[in-house]
């Protein structure tokens, strides 16, 4: 493209200079002329002109290759363009297909774990609670067994022994209840 104007520049630049010439050989000519010297100005002049034609009408087609050249350019990046859009488009629409696949996979994994952990947790819970509510039960038995050792002298055994057991049996899912709730 640059070729064609630098040529354009020349070419326009040399039709110039063969113009000026011949005004300046016409001035520096007024004496007067044989019929030969006429003859030979007009055919000066005659090829000058058709050099100024040729000049012109190889100026217009330079142009109109230059424009046609521009014209095949823009339509070849155009479709470069829209080539790579397009490429862009599906390796875009590829990595975000994978991104999302990975994603629903470390959600999967964490709903997983999420799940187990909970699974942990509730079934350490429970055995903290069978635990405690085992270790209640065995002190209250031995509170129970050293209280009956403490006052059996004084009264009968068998009576306290009897509501005793009785009433904690009554009241053993109330002490039950606090017990899990406490936890």
């Amino acid at each position: 493209m640059v070729f064609l104007i630098s040529l354009i520049l020349i070419v326009t630049t040399v039709a110039v200079l063969l113009l000026l010439l011949r005004r300046a050989e016409k001035k520096a000519t007024i004496k007067k002329r044989t019929p030969a010297q006429v003859a030979q100005d007009q055919a000066k002049e005659q090829f000058e002109a058709v050099v100024a034609q040729q000049t012109e009408q190889l100026q217009k087609t330079l142009q109109a290759r230059a424009e046609k050249i521009d014209q095949a350019f823009a339509r070849s990046l155009e479709q470069i363009t829209a080539r790579q859009l397009q490429t862009f488009a599906k390796l875009s629409d590829d990595f975000t297909k994978k991104t999302a696949a990975e994603l629903q996979a470390v959600s999967m994994a964490n709903t997983t774990a999420g799940a187990q952990a909970k699974t942990e947790i509730s079934a350490l819970t429970a055995q903290a609670k069978a635990e405690a509510i085992k270790k209640i039960d065995t002190q209250i038995a031995e509170l129970m067994a050293s209280y009956l050792a403490e006052i059996a002298p004084n009264l009968d055994y068998q009576d306290q022994k009897a509501f005793l057991f009785d009433t904690l049996e009554a009241h053993k899912d109330e002490l039950k209840k606090d017990i899990e709730n406490g936890l």
